[in-house]
Formats: C-alpha cells, sequence, structure tokens
C-alpha cells in the first residue's frame, strides 16, 4: 500500500513533468506575471520549470508521511535529492563543456564553410546536394551532437535553399534531421543519451566506440538508403528533391580562416584524449572541461585583439548553450530514482528480459522498437534516465552476451525513435522553432511536424530492424572470438 501511494504520486509528478514539456509555458500558472507580455525561451518554459516543479511536489508531499503512507519518505527527500546530484553532476558538467567547445567551433564558421563546400562540390545537382548534405550532417553529429547539428546546419540549410532556389525543401530539412538523430548513437558525445546511458553501464570512451561503431554505421547506411528512396526514387506525397539548383554566390566566396582551424585543433585534441582516457586515468568530464577552458582562452584572445565585443560574443554563446540540461536531467534522474525505490524498475526488468530471453534477436528487436516507443511518450532524456536506472537489475538477470544486445539494442532504438515526433527528443523542438521563425514570410515549402511523423514512420522500421540484427552480429561474433 505504501509503495502504491508513493508510486502514483511519482506517476502524476512525472506525468505532468512531460506534459509540461509537450504544452509548453503558456499553461503554466504565473507564468505572465513572470513574464509580462514576452513568452519565455522555449528551454526555459518546456524543460526547465515543470521537472522543478515536480521534483519540489514529491518533496513536499513526502513530509506528511503518516498520512500518505510512510514509503513515501524513503523514496524522495532532500537527501534523495543532494545523493542524486552529487552522483550525477559529472555528466552536467560533460554536457556543458562539449557543448561549448561544439558551439564556439561553430561560430568560427566552420560548419558553414564545409557546408557552402558541399554545395559547390555537387555542382547543381540536387540529389547529389541531399546525399554529400546527409553524409555532411552525419559526420557533425558524430563528432559533436544532434543539438549542436539542429542548431548549426537548419539555418545554413534553409539560406542554401532560399539562395540556390530550391522551392521545396521538405527533402533536405527531413534527411538533415534524420542523419543528426542517426549517426549520433556511434559516439559517446553523440547526444546527452549517450552519456547517461554510458555512464550507467560502466563504458569507457573507446568501450562505446568499438561496441556501437558498426551498428551506427549500418543505420547510417540504411537511413541514406531510404531517404534517396522516399525523396527520388518513390517520391512520397510529392516531395520529391529538385532535380538541379543554383550555386549561391555566398558558396563561391566561402573561405576558411586560421581561427578556425586553430578552433578545429583544439576540438580534434579533446577528442583524442577522450580515445586515450582510459589510458591516462582521466575522467571524461574533466577534459571536456580543461579543453573547454583552453577554448575560451582562446576565444578571449581573439576578442581582445578583434573587433567583434566579448560580451555580444558571450551572450550568443550563453543563448546556446544548453543549461537547462542540468535542472532537466537531475531533476528526471531524482523522479526515477523513486520509482526504482518504489520496485517498479527491477520489475520492469524482470519482465522485458523474461519476453525475450533466450534468443538474442527477440530480446535485440524488443528493446530496440520499445526504446524508440518510449522516447516519443517519455521524450528521449528521461526514458534514457528510466533505461539507466534499470542497467543493475538488466546486469543481475541476464548472460553477459545477452546484456551487451540488450544495452546496444536501447542505444539503437534512442535515437531513430526521434524521426517519429517532434517531441521525441528537443532537438525536434528546437528544429521545428527554427523553421517556423527563419521561414516566416517566405515562399518556400518547409516541413511540418507531420511530414516528419510519416517519413519517420517509414524509415524508422527498416532502420531499427537492420540495426538490431547489426548488434545481434557483432556480439556473437565477439563471443565466438
Amino acid at each position: 500500500m505504501e509503495n502504491r501511494t508513493a508510486l502514483c504520486l511519482i506517476g502524476f509528478a512525472y506525468a505532468g513533468s512531460i506534459l509540461g514539456l509537450v504544452l509548453g509555458p503558456r499553461f503554466l500558472p504565473g507564468s505572465r506575471m513572470i513574464w509580462k507580455d514576452s513568452e519565455p525561451p522555449w528551454f526555459m518554459g518546456k524543460v526547465v520549470y515543470f521537472p522543478i516543479l515536480a521534483v519540489g511536489f514529491l518533496m513536499i508531499a513526502h513530509l506528511p508521511a503518516n498520512a500518505l503512507g510512510a514509503g513515501i519518505a524513503q523514496v524522495i527527500s532532500p537527501a534523495n535529492l543532494w545523493e542524486t546530484v552529487a552522483d550525477k553532476y559529472d555528466i552536467v558538467f560533460l554536457i556543458i563543456s562539449f557543448a561549448y567547445l561544439s558551439i564556439s567551433l561553430d561560430l568560427s564558421g566552420f560548419f558553414e564553410f564545409c557546408s557552402f563546400r558541399i554545395v559547390r562540390y555537387a555542382n547543381g545537382n540536387g540529389l547529389w546536394l541531399m546525399v554529400f548534405l546527409y553524409l555532411l550532417c552525419s559526420a557533425y553529429t558524430f563528432f559533436t551532437s544532434n543539438d549542436i547539428v539542429i542548431i548549426s546546419m537548419t539555418p545554413i540549410i534553409l539560406y542554401i535553399g532560399k539562395h540556390a532556389k530550391i522551392r521545396n525543401l521538405v527533402p533536405l530539412l527531413i534527411s538533415q534531421f534524420i542523419a543528426a538523430n542517426t549517426l549520433s548513437m556511434g559516439l559517446y558525445i553523440g547526444s546527452p543519451a549517450n552519456i547517461v546511458l554510458g555512464d550507467a553501464t560502466g563504458m569507457t570512451f573507446v568501450d562505446y566506440f568499438l561496441w556501437m561503431f558498426f551498428p551506427a554505421l549500418v543505420a547510417c547506411a540504411v537511413t541514406l538508403l531510404m531517404i534517396v528512396a522516399v525523396f527520388h526514387w518513390l517520391p512520397l506525397r510529392g516531395n520529391r528533391m529538385q532535380a538541379t539548383y543554383e550555386i549561391p554566390s555566398k558558396a563561391l566566396e566561402a573561405r576558411s580562416s586560421a581561427s578556425m582551424w586553430v578552433k578545429t585543433a583544439i576540438f580534434a585534441l579533446c577528442i583524442v584524449f577522450l580515445t586515450v582516457n582510459s589510458y591516462i586515468g582521466i575522467e571524461l568530464w574533466h577534459i571536456c572541461l580543461a579543453t573547454a577552458l583552453v577554448m575560451l582562452l582562446y576565444d578571449v584572445i581573439l576578442l581582445c585583439s578583434g573587433s567583434e565585443g566579448f560580451l555580444p560574443f558571450m551572450r550568443t554563446v550563453s543563448r546556446r548553450t544548453p543549461w537547462a540540461i542540468a535542472p532537466f536531467v537531475l531533476c528526471f534522474f531524482a523522479m526515477v530514482r523513486a520509482i526504482s525505490r518504489c520496485g517498479l524498475t527491477e520489475d520492469a526488468a524482470r519482465f522485458l528480459a523474461g519476453l525475450g530471453q533466450g534468443s538474442l534477436v527477440k530480446l535485440s528487436m524488443l528493446f530496440g522498437f520499445i526504446s524508440a516507443f518510449a522516447v516519443n511518450v517519455m521524450n528521449d532524456i528521461p526514458s534514457t534516465v528510466f533505461w539507466a536506472d534499470m542497467v543493475p537489475s538488466l546486469r543481475g538477470m541476464l548472460t553477459e552476451r545477452e546484456y551487451r544486445v540488450v544495452i546496444c539494442s536501447l542505444l539503437v532504438g534512442l535515437h531513430p525513435g526521434c524521426y517519429l515526433t517532434i517531441i521525441g527528443a528537443l532537438a525536434g523542438l528546437m528544429w521545428i522553432t527554427i523553421i517556423r521563425k527563419w521561414m516566416t514570410g517566405e515562399d518556400l515549402k518547409t516541413p511540418t511536424a507531420f511530414d516528419l511523423s510519416f517519413y519517420g514512420l517509414i524509415i524508422v522500421f527498416p532502420v531499427i530492424a537492420a540495426t538490431c540484427l547489426a548488434v545481434v552480429l557483432e556480439v556473437a561474433i565477439v563471443a565466438n572470438g
């Protein structure tokens, strides 16, 4: 009875957080008093407030323990919350530090320079432009993160479409969004979800790469094949990629700079140290924080010697840095930990493991598709937190091969699952917001949330199925080797 009461309260708080993420700040009582006539930034209203309110509600609810059930005091309290913060602060530092590295590299013009080089290289062929931009976005998301690709590449693609006279931008923007959420599974730093689940399983940077690189390549190849099919061979809903385009003058004038390559070198240095961290004994977040400070020092030197002011630059960086990830991740960790104390996480692990135990293919497909579905019900980070808290139970119930298949399949589903709706990941909300903002008053066809779901539903099933089979093959080969 006690656990049931606690679980109902936690479920109410969790559901409120997810609903708040979807509905946004306009439904938050008192939001107009706080922000007066202006709307709060989307990341503040949708990400920060509701999880904090949910945790605050649970912390208050545990006080009348005698009335509501003594078990509530056991599952969430200020002490429990502080334990979560103390346990997971390193994830927050890692994400924020790496975000600064990526944002600074983007502000150097690196992504724009490479994009316009692609525009020139495709030489007016629309199909090749779509393929090359997909591969470029895939490479970016592999080394940076899905959020960075969305923020950086969406305006560039919109600019290219406008000045290259590509009237229908649906193929380019849908393929960009799908690329941002595919190869991101291949590297530990590809998304916050990778970091959360990788940290829970104790994988090093190299361990993660060795297990996920092959499945990520398979996912990338199958996704590219599907994109060419739906936008070129069998154009659905009339959205065929334009056959030719005009090369914008900006693409012909694009030049690199010395500062761009210095920042690229600093970024590459971070990747190198992350790769060898298991040999040098330095924690991942220490490496990211140290290289971010080096990048910041270089930015300060550039700003002091240049015409651009320090404050405008830092204001731009601050607006694009995912500060909200800290309370977002920590609050959901606190709620999921509370669910675990009620025993639900262990029960769910036992039920799911029992459904597929004895067959690596069944386990892989089951966890791959369930994690893809879960991101569209819970969002990618909250659902990843749920799976991460299930890891100790799964480790005790499964054999080594089954456990490895399950973890890799969860990572597989977390990424293509974001194709299905714009609420699957925060990147989807950013993507649709940027498109609506930039395309106001423009006579260009751009994708809607329905377009993403329509094409995502077609593409996601073959991608997850093929990638899960790749996971099973890889685990079987390693086990037999």
